[in-house]
């Protein structure tokens, strides 16, 4: 384990053992490895004033692999207007997240998660999303993902871009 991510270990687990986000919680800045490489970093503060769509997911996930699509989809739609799109997997083993991206490839941020965000975040099952405002609030939480509820999230953000 490299130094970097020894300390954000550590500051993960100190900020978040406080108790699980809920909505209408900001939420706390968190700073993850980018996937494909471990030398790059994803700062959740980097994108203050942006809508935000985090979704968790691993390999094993069969409704995951409807939502990337959908997630390549509202990167392509909306990140010009202020959304940023993140999937954080929780893979226990990093390969297998590898394997999933050549057959599901992401326009998006692909992150490496860990057991005390997903505590964070208090993930039920996944895939899990959050819908968090340009101000850093928690709006909405979607567990699983189903097409016919794509609109309804696609509304969601909409309406957060034009506050």
């Amino acid at each position: 384990m490299t130094i970097f991510r020894v300390v954000m270990f550590y500051f993960m687990l100190h900020s978040f053992a406080a108790h699980a986000v809920s909505v209408g919680d900001k939420i706390a800045n968190f700073a993850l490895p980018e996937f494909k490489t471990s030398s790059k970093t994803f700062s959740l503060s980097d994108y203050d004033n942006h809508v935000i769509y985090i979704d968790f997911w691993a390999s094993w996930c069969v409704p995951c692999r409807k939502s990337f699509p959908f997630m390549n989809r509202l990167h392509e739609e909306y990140s010009a207007q202020g959304l940023k799109v993140i999937a954080i997997n929780m893979d226990e083993e990093p390969n297998d997240a590898v394997k999933f991206l050549e057959k599901y490839p992401a326009k998006f941020s692909v992150l490496q998660g860990s057991d005390e965000l997903g505590k964070y975040f208090n993930l039920k099952g996944l895939p899990m999303a959050y819908l968090v405002s340009k101000t850093g609030e928690l709006v909405a939480i979607h567990a699983g993902f189903n097409q016919k509820h794509a609109s309804k999230v696609e509304a969601q953000i909409q309406h957060l871009i034009k506050e």
